[in-house]
């Protein structure tokens, strides 16, 4: 089934402005410079769900710009300082909790890799590419040749190597290739994606398995966020090299995340099948790098279907939205700050790619 192009009428950065706005209310400490973790609560959100909100707050500045998104923008790039671990190797890392104490996740570090990158994109500061780069140089220490290569999860317990680490690794390798020139990253995009590729990819429908561990044991979940940074991973990496293989891959796996794998058409709407609207933003963000080399307009006329649905029939009293995008009795116990970042980065995405493409 086929969305019509009617859902585009929808007002996507609307609804993503009002959402970040109950999300800065609900979470964001403007003397601190941090975000809490729950809307009931005063924890400091961990790494990864703060790395989401700056994701969707990047998003808005993309969409809207002007001072004030700057300002929101910048403020949230800061928060992100006390995260950092204090190293005597040289490298840059953060570590999951904020004060930068215990464990450190590569993947965790990946996605600020992937978030700098985009503030050198849209605030044009080479020092965010200065540390895209050295992050990433973090990213690149988690590989051995155990299991034929691959990178490790985490840096303080290394019993796994997942998808969730070597995806988007391939994919910010392959974007720094083309910001920089340097030979390196497009040698590790294509070697990280090759293992990533062969490893974990279950060759039954192209979509993604979660991790293999050191015994050799593949751990069989699917998550859309793994296959949407092979879907982008393999969009850039054609774009660089015109090697048709890689298209044809990052085809499949879409073709397959939109019929079934991921999501599935009911009563004529888009129903994601993943309940974690932050693992969506990554399929979403991989059907728009892929959209650039193959404009099939289904994959995010689906998410456009979804999300209209969502911010209409499932936003709480609050005004945040259930993160089953379904549920509109959403008690506010459970709000938490990635699945609204979340929701607000992919209403806000929608938008940039209507505004793009002129649809």
């Amino acid at each position: 089934m086929e969305c019509s192009k009617d859902i585009l009428k929808y007002d996507f950065g609307g609804a993503g402005k009002r959402l970040l706005e109950n999300i800065r209310k609900g979470f964001w400490d403007v003397d601190g410079y941090f975000a809490k973790e729950k809307l009931i609560g005063t924890d400091k959100a961990f790494l990864w769900p703060y790395g989401g909100y700056t994701e969707a707050v990047a998003a808005h500045y993309q969409l809207f710009g002007g001072e004030e998104a700057e300002k929101i923008y910048r403020d949230t790039l800061q928060g992100i300082i006390p995260y950092q671990v204090c190293r005597n190797d040289g490298l840059l890392s953060y570590a999951a909790a904020h004060g930068g104490s215990g464990d450190v996740y590569y993947d965790d570090n990946v996605w600020l890799a992937i978030i700098f990158h985009n503030a050198f994109y849209n605030l044009k500061d080479k020092k965010w590419l200065e540390l895209s780069e050295r992050i990433t140089e973090f990213c690149y220490s988690g590989w051995d040749e155990k299991l034929g290569g691959g990178v490790y999860w985490q840096e303080n317990n290394k019993t796994s190597k997942n998808t969730c680490i070597n995806a988007p690794l391939a994919k910010i390798s392959a974007q720094l290739y083309k910001a920089t020139g340097k030979q390196k990253y497009l040698d590790w995009a294509e070697k990280i994606y090759k293992w990533t590729k062969e490893t974990l990819m279950d060759t039954s429908d192209y979509i993604y398995n979660d991790n293999i561990n050191l015994e050799g044991k593949i751990n069989t979940w699917k998550f859309a966020y793994n296959t949407g940074c092979m879907i982008g991973a393999a969009a850039h990496l054609y774009q660089i090299t015109g090697n048709e293989n890689y298209l044809e891959d990052a085809k499949r796996s879409a073709d397959s995340a939109l019929n079934g794998g991921f999501g599935t058409w009911e009563n004529g709407v888009y129903m994601l099948k993943d309940t974690n609207p932050w693992f969506n933003s990554w399929l979403l963000d991989g059907y728009m790098a892929l959209y650039e080399v193959y404009p099939k307009d289904e994959y995010i006329l689906s998410f456009a279907s979804a999300a209209a649905y969502a911010a209409e029939n499932a936003t709480n009293s609050s005004g945040f939205i259930d993160k089953d995008w379904v549920s509109k009795e959403y008690p506010d116990e459970k709000v938490h700050l990635l699945d609204q970042s979340g929701t607000a980065r992919i209403l806000f995405d929608i938008q940039l790619w209507a505004n793009r493409y002129n649809k």
